[in-house]
């Protein structure tokens, strides 16, 4: 698949008002994959273990899950959080403790 590359002039704005022209290679998407939406995931604040997390938080939880081999121990509350939202990792968790 080649991507087609055209050069095109672009001015920006630097210090003082003052112009800078410049001609850079433009990498241009084939149609098929310009129209394609892109799969963003979401996240609304929650309350886990009596802290707010917010979606910056959730979205680092998620990276540190899919880098980590297998996590030690973890609460019931944030548990039910990556199961929730991220089947695909549950496997890296512990197994569930019984209580009682």
């Amino acid at each position: 698949m080649a991507l087609n590359v055209s050069s095109r002039q672009r001015s920006t704005l630097v210090a003082f008002g003052a112009k800078r022209i410049s001609t850079e290679p433009r990498l241009e998407k084939p149609d098929f994959l310009s129209t394609r939406p892109k799969k963003r995931r979401t996240y609304l604040p929650r309350i886990v273990g009596g802290k707010v997390m917010m979606p910056a938080d959730l979205k680092r939880l998620h990276k540190y899950m899919l880098e980590v081999e297998h996590i030690d121990h973890i609460s019931d509350e944030m548990r039910a959080v990556v199961e929730e939202l991220w089947p695909e990792v549950a496997h890296k968790l512990p197994p569930k403790e019984p209580r009682g």
